[in-house]
């Protein structure tokens, strides 16, 4: 047990060090063009350190992963290619390669949202409907600190520039499937990475957007 909560600390400390620097280099006139088309190398050192503390359910985690992946690309290809989901928006330059004018780390990033918001919110109930209502709440205000950010940073594009209340709903009605789903995985619930790195997604955006 002992153990286990140093290997948390290290990975938790780990995440928060690499995200404060990086909301200096954001800030910095000089790094910010330089760092910004790599910016999808933080999602997969994330998903790294995550996946390290879920090590011993590996099959289940990169299982999960791959249903989020799956569901998320089909999500947002849908979305960018018709705009009946989400809204109309397109993904610029800065997330790396894409498929089906979709950024592949993107459906890592669903991953990502889920397993920590589901986490999260394991703290807070035991009910498999409500902690998915709650980890999709969760997702939703994260998205709601994420998308000033990714608009200033060219991950991506609304039509006027305006964040349209349809892209909030769409998130939690997709959302919500996913996030009961991942309730029928057997998890250990009291993942203390998972918890750290919701929070440090929020205390990294909510940053930038004060800054």
């Amino acid at each position: 047990m002992k153990k286990q909560l140093t290997e948390n600390i290290w990975l938790i400390s780990l995440l928060s060090i690499y995200y404060a620097v990086g909301v200096y280099t954001l800030y910095s006139s000089f790094w910010r063009p330089l760092i910004l088309p790599y910016s999808f190398v933080s999602i997969l050192i994330s998903a790294l350190v995550l996946a390290i503390s879920f090590r011993r359910q590996m099959i289940h985690f990169m299982l999960f992963m791959g249903i989020c992946f799956v569901a998320g690309m089909t999500y947002e290809s849908i979305g960018v290619h018709s705009g009946w989901l989400f809204g109309n928006y397109s993904y610029g330059e800065n997330l790396g390669p894409k498929i089906w004018g979709v950024p592949l780390i993107i459906g890592i990033n669903w991953g990502l949202l889920c397993i920590s918001s589901g986490i999260l919110a394991a703290v807070f109930t035991s009910s498999h409907v409500w902690r998915a209502v709650l980890a999709s709440l969760f997702m939703v205000a994260l998205d709601l600190l994420i998308e000033p950010v990714a608009m200033d940073s060219g991950y991506w594009m609304w039509e006027n520039a305006r964040i349209p209340l349809y892209n909030y709903i769409c998130w939690f009605v997709l959302a919500l499937p996913v996030n009961y789903l991942f309730t029928q995985f057997a998890f250990h619930e009291q993942n203390r990475v998972a918890i750290g790195l919701y929070l440090i997604f929020a205390a990294f955006f909510a940053g930038l957007n004060w800054i």
